[in-house]
């Protein structure tokens, strides 16, 4: 049977545009647990690092932003 050209090019449309967000989500779950090894090695105290957590949890990449741009510079160790 004889299929439309315009129906196979929706298909590898859509198969592309899965694959682009199937690779963001991934990178949004590494940026995510990335913040939260960084949370749970931080040297705030617990109660801190829930809260942070939960925020990371709430808000999945607003959260770690903060975390990364506003937070843990201030408990980073400099090497020299």
């Amino acid at each position: 049977m004889y299929q439309p050209l315009c129906i196979s090019l929706e298909t590898a449309q859509l198969q592309h545009i899965w694959i682009v967000v199937a690779a963001l989500a991934a990178l949004l779950v590494a940026f995510w647990l990335a913040a939260v090894v960084s949370i749970v090695g931080s040297p705030i105290s617990g109660g801190e690092k829930l809260l942070f957590i939960l925020a990371s949890l709430g808000f999945p990449f607003l959260g770690p932003l903060v975390w990364f741009v506003f937070i843990a510079g201030k408990y980073r160790h400099s090497a020299w």
